[in-house]
């Protein structure tokens, strides 16, 4: 009885820790601009959303349009930009994107050092990142909605609730939802 109840408590404990993550400050090159942009960069509104995608997930590719509406609406509040754990070339990249229309960072991570850094592994995953007293945290991990192939049948818009309950000065409720997806590859390792 004893250890199901500190294994319970261990188990909550950990995904507190997930949601409560502090954010240190990082720096990827931008395959839209060519350049460096840094998370202080990107924080300069009420929060920042990283999304984690990849050019050839098919997930991401039924992800792109909502995630184009979702910064078109929340854009004067929210920065956002995107993050690839599974960055080829950049002129590739660049390329690619451009044809996309994506109109924020699109941010090469081939290292996978914020990858790692943030615990994301799934292919499109959301983090949104709010700036406090004691700095940077994660106050959303997960999911942008609960229907990645069907958006007509979307019940649950987990982002767009965080980003409102945001707006309202609130904290996100849930703080952490199960992203679904394309795995995200260790650096090196093959399909």
């Amino acid at each position: 009885m004893k250890r199901s109840l500190l294994l319970l408590v261990l188990m909550m404990e950990s995904m507190l820790v997930t949601v409560a993550q502090r954010v240190q400050n990082f720096e990827l090159k931008d395959a839209n601009t060519g350049t460096q942009v840094s998370l202080e960069e990107l924080t300069n509104k009420s929060g920042t959303v990283l999304i984690f995608t990849s050019n050839s997930c098919p997930f991401s590719k039924l992800y792109e349009d909502r995630i184009k509406d979702i910064a078109s609406r929340f854009d004067n509040d929210f920065s956002f930009a995107l993050i690839n754990p599974h960055a080829g070339s950049v002129e590739e990249t660049e390329k690619e994107m451009k044809a996309r229309g994506f109109r924020f960072p699109y941010l090469m991570d081939g290292e996978q050092k914020v990858t790692r850094s943030l615990n994301a592994s799934k292919l499109p995953e959301v983090l949104v990142i709010t700036s406090g007293p004691t700095g940077q945290s994660v106050v959303y991990q997960g999911a942008i909605d609960n229907n990645p192939q069907a958006p007509g049948s979307v019940s649950q818009r987990y982002l767009e609730n965080a980003l409102t309950q945001i707006q309202r000065r609130s904290s996100p409720s849930p703080a952490q939802t199960r992203a679904v997806g394309c795995n995200i590859r260790p650096r090196g390792s093959r399909n």
